[in-house]
């Protein structure tokens, strides 16, 4: 028994003081109750109690594999989890060499003994994960399955595959369809085909969310295409960490985009993470043909002069954030001296130009190209505080 505490239900409804009757880990009354002499009673005076909070953008995917107890989520009161957000995830998984590219916190401890999106939720339960999982088909994933690292339009025949295993997937218990159209191979993702995509999922009442095309100096002009995609897929639309990297005004610009659709009758949220940074791959800076052919071919890429030169042409979204001060990257074992420094200070102790510095230490890991990861420094707390005050 819980009692005497402030319940928000999760029904939208205002919040009422109340108890709540738990028996075998079942809620089996909401209200007022005589408190059980014999019964186990916590009293939640002057304390929230609620049912538990959605995670509607995680990246658990396979940590949760890893380490099955989600500490840091079950801690904060999350205990359902949204994952395979952002165009990366665990399946469907066509070569698992290349589908390590598209998983977050992948670690050779855990084998990738699966392929399909059943195959990986019954790998997913066999670890009894502390949290409740829904899983969205990464679009990421699906492109590696069919084209490889190829950057750009799908063919029909490449379509038609992945709406197959698409399919497959939302039978097999996914949720949706997501897509990261900022960097890697998906950034040559036309909307033509992204609309395809999300149209098949919406037939079976799925969920289309993105990280959009652009974050920078042209989010508006993604957002905007996110909501013609959804409205012309007849899709519902997550927008992932809709705040753009450009600040206050676009940021409004954005919010209105949404308001606007949503008077329209499209139905659309979105989300935002709740810090002062964005995270991702430090492979982010090459373009996706630095990453084609062997570990050999690779190597002379990231080595020869002239192919730096070429590949300092690339926009990616570490390089436009336009100062290195705000890029940090995260512990790495592999450069111990340089963890949790930022490029400007790893420039200066390599004396090289940051963006050659990220080579290098690309070079030195390209048996493990996923692991050196980066935090930008994106957002303001008044910049991400009105994000959260919209309704």
């Amino acid at each position: 028994m819980i009692w005497e505490g402030t319940i928000v239900d999760g029904t939208g409804e205002k919040p009422f003081h109340g108890d709540v009757a738990v028996v075998d880990g079942r809620i089996v009354d909401v209200g007022q109750a005589d408190v059980d002499g014999e019964a186990d009673a916590i009293d939640a005076s002057g304390l929230i109690v609620a049912p538990g909070f959605i995670d509607i953008h995680s990246h658990s995917d396979f940590t949760l594999l890893v380490d099955p107890r989600a500490a840091s989520s079950i801690s904060q009161g999350v205990t359902l989890e949204v994952i395979g957000n952002c165009g990366y995830g665990c399946a469907v998984v066509g070569d698992p060499e290349l589908a390590k590219e598209f998983i977050y916190g992948y670690t050779p401890e855990v084998d990738i003994s699966w392929r399909s999106t059943a195959g990986y939720l019954e790998r997913l339960d066999s670890a009894q994960p502390a949290v409740n999982v829904v899983t969205l088909v990464p679009n990421g994933q699906l492109r590696l399955a069919t084209m490889g690292r190829e950057g750009r339009p799908a063919r029909p025949d490449e379509l038609k595959q992945m709406q197959g295993l698409l399919t497959r997937s939302m039978e097999e218990g996914a949720f949706g369809l997501s897509t990261g159209l900022e960097s890697g191979p998906e950034a040559e993702t036309p909307e033509e085909e992204v609309t395809a995509l999300s149209g098949l999922a919406a037939r079976v009442g799925g969920l289309y969310t993105t990280h959009t095309r652009n974050r920078d100096e042209k989010a508006v002009e993604a957002i905007e295409e996110a909501i013609r995609t959804a409205e012309n897929a007849g899709a519902r639309l997550q927008i992932s960490h809709l705040t753009p990297r450009s600040g206050v005004a676009d940021a409004e610009r954005s919010m209105k985009l949404v308001d606007e659709a949503l008077g329209r009758g499209v139905e659309v949220a979105f989300d935002m993470h709740t810090r002062l940074f964005g995270t991702t791959y430090l492979k982010t800076v090459l373009p996706h043909w630095v990453l084609d052919g062997s570990k050999e071919e690779i190597v002379e890429r990231l080595r020869d002069p002239a192919t730096r030169a070429e590949m300092k042409g690339f926009r990616n979204l570490i390089a436009s954030l336009g100062d290195w001060e705000r890029v940090v990257l995260l512990d790495n074992p592999t450069f111990p001296e340089f963890s949790r420094k930022n490029f400007a200070e790893i420039a200066e102790q390599m004396g090289a130009d940051p963006l050659d510095c990220a080579y290098d230490l690309l070079l030195a890991e390209v048996d493990a190209l996923h692991r050196p990861m980066v935090i930008l420094h994106s957002y303001t707390e008044d910049l991400l505080r009105m994000t959260y005050e919209h309704p």
